[in-house]
């Protein structure tokens, strides 16, 4: 699991590998009913189990902090019990370098049965034939993904190959206090109410102090000597696609044949980022957020952060009076994301049938590693836990969920929802290898959004790193 704090320039990430669920075909399995899946059907016992003296045994490889090793080896351990004799779950955690370990287990003929998997890699594996498909898994019968929430399905040439292993929605998170002790009122949780850029801008600049408590609206404000920025943003590239969808703009031009880093979208979303720290100084320059605290929204160094679901866990464990909120609208509403990891069934099992009933196990919110979705580290995938009112109560109603969380997060699950480019844009690594330096660029303001961008593009067409698509569209 990668550190899924976002208070610093120093993480240029483009890409998100997340964390993940648990769940069977209606998000909820019981106890009783995965028992009786295990007797009575071939999702719970393969013949070759019956046949011989023990279980059938499975590697699962998965990586994360120590929160979520405890609460996946949990879900493990429940999952043996419930399966004792028929089916033992090995769990391998794996912290650190986690990628580079799958890749050289899958390079050697020694892939796990089930793993979670990196999303610039999982769908290259699926159409290589390295993965077993879900949707061939469930054969004629696919009314199990009918149940997943469509952001949650992973397609590769059309089909379902994999789903996301949690949810992780992306929004603005908010020091309660800072805004509490200045008298200004909250960014909305309402979509409906969004604010326009403009109206951003001076909500940024209205918690933004310099060392004398001048805001940045005050003709006296100290740009060379600020106390508290108003926003914490980084190049991490998911939360620049939330403002690029809001401003009209996509990673692909219309027909989906290149990419569109030159567009009049694109150059003047990273225009407006671009001033949000040179011009409005309510954005730390990167050499400034390589200086702030690593908890800069708990000491006040920050008001808001453009930021994830994840970021709860640690907020609540910091007993922080946080707040969160919508994404700015730039004039097509503003935009909702999930920056998912994915679990994934290898092709090299010898058995799909035993490692299909544990991947299932493992996405139920209720019986799988529970403790992450209310702890505030992870979301279902499941629609029945954005519709059902019980459901929805079971993982939000906790100290970790801020009161406006079901108007920020549930509300607008399934509106104006923008996918990660690594979900269905072949060869993405060479491609974001292109982008991220301009992106950089811009944040140090070496080159206007223009210049940078319209060098990227020229590479990225020059260099044909561009391959298509995975999806199918």
């Amino acid at each position: 699991m990668k550190i899924k704090k976002i208070l610093s320039f120093a993480m240029s990430l483009l890409l998100v590998v997340s964390f993940g669920g648990c769940g069977n075909g209606s998000g909820n399995t019981s106890k009783t009913d995965s028992n009786a899946n295990a007797g009575n059907s071939s999702s719970g016992t393969s013949t070759e189990s019956n046949n011989n003296s023990g279980p059938v045994e499975l590697n699962f490889m998965y990586w994360g902090g120590l929160v979520e090793k405890d609460a996946v080896q949990k879900c493990v351990d429940n999952y043996n019990k419930l399966h004792e004799g028929k089916i033992h779950v090995n769990a391998q955690h794996v912290p650190d370098d986690y990628s580079n370990k799958l890749a050289s287990q899958v390079a050697a003929g020694k892939a796990p049965d089930i793993a979670y998997v990196s999303t610039s890699v999982a769908p290259t594996y699926a159409q290589e034939g390295k993965l077993l498909f879900v949707e061939d898994l469930l054969k004629e019968d696919k009314s199990f993904i009918d149940n997943v929430l469509p952001i949650a399905q992973w397609k590769v040439n059309g089909k379902v190959a994999f789903f996301s292993t949690a949810l992780e929605s992306l929004l603005i998170t908010y020091n309660k206090d800072i805004f509490d002790e200045h008298k200004v009122a909250y960014p909305p949780s309402d979509a409906s109410k969004a604010l326009n850029w403009d109206d951003f801008v001076k909500l940024c600049k209205s918690v933004t102090f310099d060392s004398n408590g001048n805001d940045a609206n005050s003709p006296d404000f100290n740009p060379e000597n600020i106390a508290t920025y108003g926003l914490s943003m980084t190049t991490y590239l998911n939360h620049i696609l939330m403002l690029l969808n809001s401003n009209g703009g996509s990673i692909l031009n219309q027909d989906s044949t290149n990419t569109a880093f030159n567009s009049p979208e694109w150059i003047d979303t990273m225009k407006k980022v671009q001033d949000l720290i040179y011009v409005h100084h309510v954005v730390p320059t990167p050499a400034k957020a390589d200086s702030l605290a690593a908890e800069a929204m708990l000491t006040g160094q920050v008001a808001m952060t453009l930021d994830g679901n994840w970021s709860f866990l640690d907020y609540n464990d910091q007993k922080l009076n946080v707040g969160c909120a919508v994404f700015p609208d730039l004039g097509k509403g503003p935009s909702t994301m999930s920056a998912p990891g994915v679990t994934a069934i290898f092709a090299s099992t010898k058995h799909p049938e035993e490692a299909w009933d544990f991947y299932k196990y493992s996405l139920d919110a209720e019986n799988g590693a529970t403790d992450l979705y209310k702890n505030g580290l992870w979301q279902p995938i499941y629609k029945d836990y954005y519709t059902n009112p019980e459901k929805v109560s079971f993982w939000i109603d906790t100290p970790a969920h801020p009161q406006d969380y079901k108007s920020v997060v549930i509300d607008n699950i399934d509106k104006n929802i923008v996918k990660t480019p690594q979900e269905y844009v072949k060869n993405w690594g060479d491609v974001a290898a292109i982008l991220n330096p301009a992106i950089d660029a811009i944040f140090r303001n070496e080159k206007d959004p223009a210049s940078a961008l319209n060098e990227a593009q020229s590479t990225i067409e020059s260099s044909k790193a561009y391959q298509g698509r995975y999806d199918g569209n």
